[in-house]
């Protein structure tokens, strides 16, 4: 695969498989399950020192330099890493979890989710096949 793309992303079906779980063996919902993910994102969490200490990789570097997206998600505004214990907050990625918590799996079907995404992440190479 030539770039980022979506097979850097998760594997296809995750989602799936995870409200499969959750079905059959669980004792929660989706919506249950994310929300301390969705509270974390939106309220902020405490960067760890293994956190910190990831930004020095040199596949983190790569990404950092070749997506303003990256940087925005994982920088602070001032593009400076965050350190050690310093409060992390990703308001963007709480609001898709808390789309993903109601909707599941059919949020990312053909069609619902935006197009140049979908487009991008299924070509090359089989890429996250659509299957339902």
């Amino acid at each position: 695969m030539e770039g980022p793309g979506g097979q850097s992303v998760a594997i296809p079906g995750l989602l799936r498989a995870m409200e499969t779980l959750l079905r059959e063996y669980g004792t929660l919902t989706l919506a249950q399950a994310a929300a301390p993910a969705i509270r974390c994102a939106r309220e902020g969490f405490g960067t760890s020192y293994t956190g910190e200490l990831t930004m020095e990789d040199d596949s983190v570097r790569r990404k950092l330099d070749l997506s303003p997206q990256f940087r925005r998600l994982y920088l602070k505004p001032d593009g400076s890493r965050y350190r050690f214990g310093e409060k992390q907050v990703n308001s963007e990625l709480a609001g898709l979890l808390e789309l993903v918590a109601a909707e599941g799996r059919t949020l990312f079907t053909p069609g619902r989710w935006p197009g140049k995404w979908w487009s991008r992440s299924t070509s090359g190479a089989g890429a996250l096949p659509w299957r339902t």
